[in-house]
């Protein structure tokens, strides 16, 4: 299920409809073995629905458009502060402690985190296909390079 919904989330760029195809047959595996309840599945439903009615009124230039496209964004962050119920992430690692002064950590798959790119996609359709505005050169490029170890040396001699 999870490489399932790692597929769909890399679908996202390349065919939103497969992807979204993807994504409930991962909830389905999901609910079979018992990760989704039924909130989880009306959530990952309304993904579903939100995508096509988005879709539908996209070039029709309705009001409805901006009412679904913020009640998506209203449950992306409910999503990401796990306030909606239905969801039960596996625990992965349990109160692992990865050297003697650290304190024991856990890490849970969280599948209601995963489904929030699939909002996102829903609120901004031309995320994968819109032209960059500002093209940059080689210069650009070189100074993203150089800036990404130069940001990390910066915090470890500032952490000490």
């Amino acid at each position: 299920m999870w490489y399932l919904l790692a597929t769909s989330l890399a679908a996202l760029s390349l065919n939103k409809s497969l992807a979204y195809l993807m994504l409930g047959l991962t909830a389905f595996l999901g609910w079979k073995q018992s990760i989704l309840d039924a909130p989880a599945l009306l959530v990952i439903a309304l993904i579903v629905i939100g995508w096509s009615v988005v879709e539908w009124l996209r070039n029709k230039n309705n009001k409805y458009t901006y009412l679904v496209e913020g009640l998506c964004v209203v449950i992306a962050v409910a999503l990401v502060l796990h306030a909606i119920p239905g969801f039960h992430n596996p625990k992965v690692l349990d109160a692992v402690v990865v050297g003697p002064q650290s304190i024991p950590f856990s890490m849970y798959f969280n599948m209601d985190k995963a489904v929030v790119p699939f909002f996102l996609i829903t609120c901004m359709p031309t995320l994968f296909v819109a032209k960059p505005l500002y093209k940059p050169g080689k210069v650009g490029w070189g100074i993203l390079v150089l800036a990404i170890p130069a940001l990390l040396l910066l915090a470890v001699a500032l952490a000490g």
